[in-house]
Protein backbone atom coordinates (compact mmCIF):
# COMPACT_ATOMS: atom_id res chain seq x y z
CA UNK A 1 0.00 0.00 0.00
CA UNK A 2 1.30 3.46 -0.89
CA UNK A 3 2.11 5.88 1.89
CA UNK A 4 2.54 8.86 -0.45
CA UNK A 5 1.02 12.21 0.42
CA UNK A 6 -1.93 11.64 -1.93
CA UNK A 7 -2.81 8.34 -0.30
CA UNK A 8 -2.47 9.76 3.21
CA UNK A 9 -4.62 12.75 2.23
CA UNK A 10 -7.30 10.45 0.81
CA UNK A 11 -7.29 8.32 3.96
CA UNK A 12 -7.69 11.45 6.12
CA UNK A 13 -10.73 12.50 4.10
CA UNK A 14 -12.31 9.05 4.35
CA UNK A 15 -11.64 9.00 8.10
CA UNK A 16 -13.20 12.47 8.44
CA UNK A 17 -16.30 11.46 6.48
CA UNK A 18 -16.81 8.35 8.61
CA UNK A 19 -16.45 10.31 11.87
CA UNK A 20 -18.71 13.19 10.81
CA UNK A 21 -22.40 12.92 11.43
CA UNK A 22 -25.31 14.83 10.01
CA UNK A 23 -25.89 16.27 13.47
CA UNK A 24 -22.36 17.67 13.80
CA UNK A 25 -22.48 19.23 10.31
CA UNK A 26 -25.93 20.67 10.97
CA UNK A 27 -24.79 22.12 14.30
CA UNK A 28 -21.80 23.82 12.66
CA UNK A 29 -23.91 25.30 9.85
CA UNK A 30 -26.61 26.47 12.28
CA UNK A 31 -23.96 28.21 14.41
CA UNK A 32 -23.56 30.78 11.62
CA UNK A 33 -25.83 33.81 12.02
CA UNK A 34 -26.69 34.07 8.33
CA UNK A 35 -29.37 36.71 8.86
CA UNK A 36 -26.80 39.11 10.29
CA UNK A 37 -24.59 38.66 7.24
CA UNK A 38 -27.51 39.22 4.88
CA UNK A 39 -28.74 42.28 6.79
CA UNK A 40 -25.35 43.98 6.69
CA UNK A 41 -26.16 46.60 4.07
CA UNK A 42 -22.79 48.30 3.69
CA UNK A 43 -19.77 46.78 2.06
CA UNK A 44 -17.25 46.12 4.84
CA UNK A 45 -13.63 47.18 4.65
CA UNK A 46 -11.24 44.74 3.00
CA UNK A 47 -9.90 43.38 6.31
CA UNK A 48 -13.46 42.83 7.53
CA UNK A 49 -14.36 40.98 4.33
CA UNK A 50 -11.57 38.51 5.03
CA UNK A 51 -12.77 37.99 8.59
CA UNK A 52 -16.35 37.48 7.33
CA UNK A 53 -15.10 34.88 4.85
CA UNK A 54 -13.21 33.02 7.55
CA UNK A 55 -16.16 33.12 9.98
CA UNK A 56 -18.42 31.64 7.30
CA UNK A 57 -15.79 29.08 6.26
CA UNK A 58 -15.33 27.97 9.86
CA UNK A 59 -19.06 27.21 10.09
CA UNK A 60 -19.39 25.38 6.78
CA UNK A 61 -16.02 23.61 6.83
CA UNK A 62 -17.53 20.30 8.07
CA UNK A 63 -20.07 20.43 5.24
CA UNK A 64 -17.36 21.12 2.65
CA UNK A 65 -15.20 18.29 4.03
CA UNK A 66 -18.14 15.88 3.83
CA UNK A 67 -18.93 16.94 0.26
CA UNK A 68 -15.29 16.52 -0.71
CA UNK A 69 -15.50 12.87 0.24
CA UNK A 70 -18.74 11.95 -1.55
CA UNK A 71 -17.90 9.34 -4.20
CA UNK A 72 -20.87 10.43 -6.33
CA UNK A 73 -19.01 13.65 -7.19
CA UNK A 74 -16.41 13.35 -9.93
CA UNK A 75 -12.89 12.92 -8.58
CA UNK A 76 -11.76 16.25 -10.05
CA UNK A 77 -14.59 18.08 -8.22
CA UNK A 78 -13.63 16.41 -4.94
CA UNK A 79 -10.00 17.39 -5.46
CA UNK A 80 -11.03 20.98 -6.21
CA UNK A 81 -13.05 21.10 -2.97
CA UNK A 82 -10.12 19.61 -1.05
CA UNK A 83 -7.83 22.26 -2.51
CA UNK A 84 -10.24 25.05 -1.59
CA UNK A 85 -10.47 23.73 1.97
CA UNK A 86 -6.69 23.48 2.26
CA UNK A 87 -6.15 27.03 1.00
CA UNK A 88 -8.82 28.45 3.31
CA UNK A 89 -7.32 26.46 6.22
CA UNK A 90 -3.93 28.04 5.50
CA UNK A 91 -5.49 31.49 5.28
CA UNK A 92 -7.42 30.92 8.48
CA UNK A 93 -4.32 29.75 10.34
CA UNK A 94 -2.31 32.78 9.24
CA UNK A 95 -4.99 35.41 9.92
CA UNK A 96 -5.55 36.80 13.40
CA UNK A 97 -9.22 36.60 14.23
CA UNK A 98 -10.43 39.47 16.39
CA UNK A 99 -13.81 39.08 17.97
CA UNK A 100 -16.27 39.36 15.12
CA UNK A 101 -20.03 39.28 15.15
CA UNK A 102 -21.87 39.88 11.91
CA UNK A 103 -24.07 42.95 12.04
CA UNK A 104 -22.65 44.30 15.31
CA UNK A 105 -22.08 47.73 13.73
CA UNK A 106 -25.63 48.04 12.42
Amino acid sequence: MSTGETHIGEMEIVRYAVNTSFESIDKAVRSLDMEAFVKASTLPAAKDRLIRLLVIFDSIRPLLRALASVPLLPEQWRKALQLLIAVLDELSASTPKPFFKAGKDL
